[in-house]
């Protein structure tokens, strides 16, 4: 039986370029604009070579990771951070026992200039305190429903951005 890892792509920089992914040399998603997050594609396991181009510019990746990815499992390749200080790395989706009451959520801190604090209400209000940028959390259990998501730069009460209208599905894992 062929075996197969999913993968998925954000492009989290901020910018005019649209970025292509490629992995050992073959496209993975091309023209991804900021903001852009893709549906899982299926990839081959083993050693990957992960290469970003600005779009029209396959000549010389402006990031470049190495990494190996094995079955069966999901990662988010992630590239971030300004022009001048370009990253990526990878983020595993992990397998998480899912009970049907339930839904999950962790959060990403994509921010390359501060720590972050989420807050949002599941019967009691509950805060994640200083995720530093390329952090990601653990797995909390939620309550099927739609919530306010709430992102404060760390230690203050600077809104810095409101997610309204999170609607969390039981047996369903999330990244905000």
């Amino acid at each position: 039986m062929l075996m197969s890892c999913n993968v998925r792509i954000i492009n989290a920089c901020p910018g005019p370029h649209c970025l292509d992914f490629y992995t050992n040399e073959l496209p993975l998603k091309e023209k991804c604009s900021y903001k852009y997050l893709s549906d899982y594609t299926n990839i081959t396991p083993g050693d990957h070579i992960i290469n970003v181009y600005k779009t029209g510019n396959k000549h010389y990746p402006i990031l470049k990771a190495y990494t190996k990815l094995v079955d069966p499992s999901c990662h988010t390749i992630i590239a971030s951070g300004p022009e001048s200080d370009l990253s990526i790395f990878l983020v595993p989706d992990a397998h998480i026992p899912i009970h049907t009451d339930k839904a999950y959520m962790r959060f990403a801190n994509l921010a390359y200039s501060s720590s972050l604090d989420f807050t949002f209400s599941d019967g009691g209000f509950i805060m994640v305190n200083n995720i530093d940028y390329k952090e990601v959390t653990q797995y909390y259990p939620a309550t099927p429903d739609t919530y306010t998501v709430n992102v404060y730069i760390s230690g203050t009460k600077h809104l810095l951005k409101q997610i309204p209208n999170v609607t969390l599905r039981r047996g369903r894992a999330y990244t905000i």
